[in-house]
């Protein structure tokens, strides 16, 4: 199950726009007619706020373009907020494991 998902990057400088993007992404998450995970804040330069975990042991992992792990951790909480202002700019690859079946989404670090 995929879905497209489309957001718009803006840049202000000094309270005004000086650019505007619109960042594609394609969304696929396997676990279809449940509640599914969300990840709050997709293009980030500070903080990734996942929530609608299920509870269960959860395995988060940020991948670079190369498929190298930058991020690893694991939790049981239903949502999660971490740190993230120490990976380099770029687009990564957000997987996260749980009992139920893996789900691959795309974030933007600026």
């Amino acid at each position: 199950n995929s879905e497209n998902v489309v957001y718009r990057l803006q840049a202000f400088d000094n309270g005004q726009l000086s650019s505007s993007k619109e960042l594609r992404a394609v969304v696929r998450n396997d676990r279809a007619g449940e509640n599914p995970v969300r990840i709050t804040n997709p293009v980030t330069n500070q903080q990734l706020e996942i929530s609608n975990l299920s509870g269960d042991p959860t395995q988060i992992q940020i991948l670079d373009a190369m498929g190298r792990i930058c991020f690893q951790t694991e939790t049981s909480q239903t949502g999660f907020t971490q740190n993230i202002s120490s990976i380099p700019s770029g687009v990564y690859t957000l997987q996260i494991f749980s009992a139920d079946t893996p789900q691959t989404f795309r974030i933007l670090i600026r």
